[in-house]
């Protein structure tokens, strides 16, 4: 009988994708919020720190039949397992009549034009979400 590892398939074979980040130097692309979203996931991210690198990732589009994604650009989705999306459907299912009261509060105000000061957003729309549900 195989060891464990060996018996299921290497992770990285299976991949569909390669992420990868370009900047200055390692401390500033290791540190980055862009690559944590990513390492969170589980996915290693290709640090591209040399001038010549963002160049050849803007040509080069895939490499061994594998897509060379930035995780700095807008709309990366990273593929998840079956519990994160319950996760996500039970969170949206919780969360799902407040986000109706916050569409009817922003669609029958957002005409009118509701503003709230600059300071203190979030208690104000805090304590007008509360109001509103509870009378």
């Amino acid at each position: 009988d195989l060891p464990e590892g060996l018996r299921q398939p290497d992770e990285r074979k299976t991949r569909k994708d390669i992420y990868y980040i370009t900047g200055e130097n390692r401390d500033t692309v290791k540190n980055s919020a862009f690559v944590e979203r990513v390492k969170k996931h589980g996915y290693e991210v290709l640090y591209m720190t040399e001038p010549i690198d963002e160049y050849c990732v803007q040509q080069l589009k895939e490499y061994d039949g594998k897509n060379l994604v930035s995780v700095t650009k807008e709309g990366v989705e990273l593929p998840e397992d079956e519990e994160a999306k319950k996760k996500f459907e039970e969170d949206k299912a919780t969360y799902e009549g407040l986000c109706k009261i916050m569409k009817d509060i922003l669609d029958n105000k957002g005409r009118e034009g509701l503003r709230f000061p600059a300071a203190g957003n979030l208690a104000l729309l805090y304590r007008y979400v509360t109001v509103r549900l509870d009378g």
